[in-house]
């Protein structure tokens, strides 16, 4: 069984010395995985460990959550069309 540790860093240098002390102890860089922020990041990361890297392209702005879009159809104006009918 494989196993899995998940760290969260505020600098590169920290994320670069950690990946390095992984590597150091015998982890082969193609098991380790990298999320960043945007592809640029991601790819610098990639380019300095040889780790496997990902970006983050989640926007929160953008996620109007799944309530409101279970709402959605339900606020939609409808027009209605007034039909008379002949004497």
């Amino acid at each position: 069984m494989a196993n899995r540790v998940v760290g969260v860093y505020d600098s590169k240098k920290k994320l670069l010395e950690n990946v390095e002390e992984l590597k150091a102890k015998g982890i082969d860089a193609s098991d380790i995985s990298i999320v960043a922020k945007d592809e640029d990041t991601a790819n610098f990361y990639g380019e300095q460990t040889g780790a496997q890297t990902m970006a983050d392209t989640y926007d929160a702005d953008q996620d109007e959550g799944f309530l409101r879009r279970s709402k959605r159809p339900f606020k939609q104006k409808v027009r209605l069309k007034q039909v008379t009918q002949g004497p």
